[in-house]
């Protein structure tokens, strides 16, 4: 077979859209504590640590996720404006970095107003026209239950039904929500914590407590990074889409993948290297070919099209 275009077909992949929901609430800004294990280095906030992590994660990622920031509150009591504060949009660091509060920052004491953070970041979400994979990231150093903000919004069991509603059980459409907690201390907060992350649909497994647990800077990095890296995608969407679906060749780093057929028992794409049809002209790359692809300084495939059945 002889291919059917003369030029080589170049496919990046779809960057997934990924609201950071960021607890800006007075035990945030005004609470310090010892963020790195080392009695000689100063006492910071935790939000000075969430500033060092969000800046650390955005240079890593600004330019294979389309980011967007929402605060809770956007004042110093209950506020939240409608609307998202800082839209998705790749290389949006300095956009984000621009809008949310330094990371010496001091405000007076107010509330935590999650319920009502969560509620305009997935009005957002929803409805974002975007091939990629959608996601909330909702740090907090735990008093999700409301924390003297009192509207219906703002109630534990409204929050997990929310996320609950927005996962959807992981069948399209679902925004699953990562808990990532900072510093939380008491077993009320670990508790409100561990059941937000439950309701988003991708808790932790293996762990302690099923939100991100993260009692110091480098912590909260690592699990950035672990959620952001398993986000960045390994979708192809093939635009053109090729005459016989059934007979391309797909190529990374210079080496040809073999397809993997999804219907076949024991069918794994976390564990088997390849690449099969997740979609209508959607290749999606698996096991150690996405990681390969991945960890691509340009991550590119080169896909070959072919006018007749192999």
């Amino acid at each position: 077979d002889g291919g059917c275009f003369n030029e080589e077909l170049m496919f990046e992949p779809v960057p997934p859209s990924i609201v950071l929901v960021l607890d800006k609430s007075g035990s945030m800004a005004n609470t310090k504590y010892d963020h790195d294990g080392d009695p000689g280095t100063p006492t910071v906030t935790r939000w000075n640590a969430v500033h060092i992590a969000v800046t650390d994660i955005l240079a890593a990622y600004d330019d294979k996720v389309e980011f967007g920031v929402k605060l809770f509150p956007n004042d110093n009591s209950c506020g939240v404006n409608n609307g998202i504060d800082v839209g998705c949009a790749l290389n949006n660091g300095s956009n984000i970095l621009g809008f949310i509060p330094g990371a010496t920052v001091i405000v007076a004491s107010s509330g935590t107003p999650s319920g009502d953070g969560l509620v305009e970041a997935l009005e957002y979400l929803e409805p974002l026209p975007t091939q990629g994979a959608k996601a909330l990231i909702f740090m907090a150093d735990g008093g999700v239950g409301g924390s003297g903000c009192s509207t219906t919004q703002n109630n534990a069991t409204y929050m997990e039904n929310l996320l609950g509603n927005a996962y959807n059980g992981g069948a399209p459409p679902s925004i699953p929500t990562y808990v990532v907690g900072i510093n939380a201390t008491s077993s009320t907060l670990v508790g409100e914590l561990n059941d937000l992350a439950i309701a988003g649909g991708v808790p932790l497994v293996g762990g302690s407590t099923s939100f991100y647990d993260t009692q110091n800077t480098q912590q909260f990095f690592d699990a950035l990074d672990l959620i952001i890296g398993n986000l960045v995608s390994c979708d192809l969407v093939l635009d053109p889409p090729p005459p016989v679906p059934d007979n391309i060749d797909v190529n990374i780093n210079g080496m040809d993948v073999m397809q993997l057929d999804p219907t076949a028992p024991g069918f794994d794409c976390a564990t088997q290297a390849g690449w099969y049809y997740s979609n209508t002209n959607v290749v999606r790359l698996c096991g150690s070919t996405c990681d390969t692809f991945k960890n691509l300084a340009t991550p590119t495939a080169d896909i070959t099209y072919y006018c007749s059945a192999g």
